[in-house]
């Protein structure tokens, strides 16, 4: 009814098939024991019912689906591991871009607070423009994948495989997610501007 790959089992109706119509017949023999062992009384069955009946090959039903799971396992650790790699990257780089916007500013902060402004204020204006950008990207990730995820569920390519369908697990995978890069963005401003803070308003006014 569907491919070994696929988790969901879904309802059907079994139709006779013509002879000749469909090439080669392929049929599932329950038994006891050895799978094996049972090969030559299915010939013999099928030559009782018609001798023209002709059992070509006889294999186990874990030795057929098991190298296709094996390599659909194998391309999901990949793919696994590729988007961990580049997860990472993008959350260094983001890092790194946001640290270094901060920290350009130190002479801003150094003449804000040399003229009386308030640590509160100064790291409330300092964070407002990254989270803000960080938050609107988020947010538009997460409104184009569940678009993508409907479009998928209302195709009629992907009825059936479970694709589009957005669990509680992957809700809470994406919420995770917000919450992972919003935390790196507040990591990437939080260094700098409390480097900042503590340098002399007269230091910061001569740093570059």
């Amino acid at each position: 009814m569907a491919s070994a790959a696929m988790p969901q089992r879904e309802a059907g109706v079994y139709l006779p098939v013509v002879p000749g119509s469909q090439g080669s017949l392929k049929m599932i023999v329950r038994g006891r024991g050895d799978p094996l062992s049972i090969a030559p009384q299915v010939r013999e069955l099928a030559m009782a019912i018609d001798p023209a009946i002709r059992v070509e090959q006889t294999t186990r039903l874990d030795h057929l689906t098991t190298p296709l799971l094996w390599m659909l396992g194998l391309w999901t650790k990949m793919i696994v591991g590729l988007t961990a790699v580049a997860l990472l990257l993008s959350l260094a780089g983001i890092y790194a871009v946001l640290s270094y916007i901060v920290a350009r500013r130190t002479r801003e902060i150094g003449v804000r607070v040399a003229l009386g402004a308030g640590a509160r204020r100064v790291i409330t204006s300092i964070f407002r423009r990254p989270l803000t950008q960080v938050t609107l990207g988020v947010i538009a990730g997460v409104v184009l994948i569940v678009v993508a995820a409907t479009v998928a569920r209302k195709s009629t390519q992907f009825q059936g495989t479970g694709i589009g369908v957005l669990t509680l697990g992957d809700v809470a995978l994406l919420v995770g997610y917000a919450i992972l890069m919003l935390g790196i963005c507040a990591l990437a401003c939080v260094v700098p501007t409390g480097r900042a803070l503590r340098v002399q308003p007269t230091e910061a006014l001569r740093a570059e």
